[in-house]
């Protein structure tokens, strides 16, 4: 485990793009703005090797239970009026972009839109976010780093991301299945190690 994670970081260290993925870069506007930066991995493996994120992850996971997931992805959509609806699976790009529509007209609807069965705790400037904090729509997803349908659904929050201009923000939060994916918990914990040093774009780089 400790090895795959350590090549992950060397990726990122010698990425002129900080992980040569299609993930746009943050800008100043989005109060986001990173400096190239490298990953030190000594440090990376000292900080993995510790577990000092091993409580983020697990909080983020109880969150995610709490807020009703049961598998991976698992998304809560913010409407622009604070309303709570949420929807599980790699759903396609056509689906999510009617559900953002309708959450940006204040119509979101959903299987689940009981805002108070969603016990979620609130977006916050301690969230991994692609986009702005103060996009009227944010869309937080709960997922598994070794889940091949959220690897899917990345390329889908992306574009959603990027053809929406600003309106929507994708929020990233841990929920590794254990009882499936045995490496995705120390994966997630690597991704937080890569963000100690480099900040979000490090971290973006790193699960994409």
């Amino acid at each position: 485990i400790l090895g795959a994670g350590v090549i992950v970081a060397i990726a990122i260290i010698y990425s002129s793009t900080g992980g040569g993925t299609s993930v746009k870069k943050p800008t100043a506007a989005t109060n986001q703005a990173q400096q190239p930066s490298q990953v030190s991995v000594p440090l990376f493996k000292e900080c993995l090797d510790s577990g000092k994120n091993a409580q983020k992850v697990e909080s983020q996971s109880q969150d995610a239970v709490a807020a009703g997931g049961r598998g991976t992805p698992y998304s809560v959509i913010v409407d622009k009026n604070g309303k709570l609806f949420a929807f599980s699976g790699a759903l396609p790009y056509d689906q999510v972009k009617l559900m953002v529509d309708n959450a940006l007209a204040g119509k979101a609807q959903s299987a689940k839109s009981d805002s108070d069965s969603i016990n979620m705790k609130p977006v916050s400037s301690d969230d991994h976010i692609l986009g702005s904090i103060s996009a009227p729509v944010k869309i937080v997803e709960f997922s598994d780093l070794e889940c091949p349908f959220c690897k899917r659904f990345h390329a889908t929050m992306q574009q959603v991301v990027k053809e929406n201009n600003g309106q929507v923000a994708w929020v990233y939060r841990h929920f590794p299945l254990d009882q499936l994916h045995s490496k995705a918990r120390k994966e997630a914990e690597a991704t937080e190690c890569a963000t100690d040093q480099g900040g979000n774009e490090k971290f973006w780089a790193y699960i994409n």
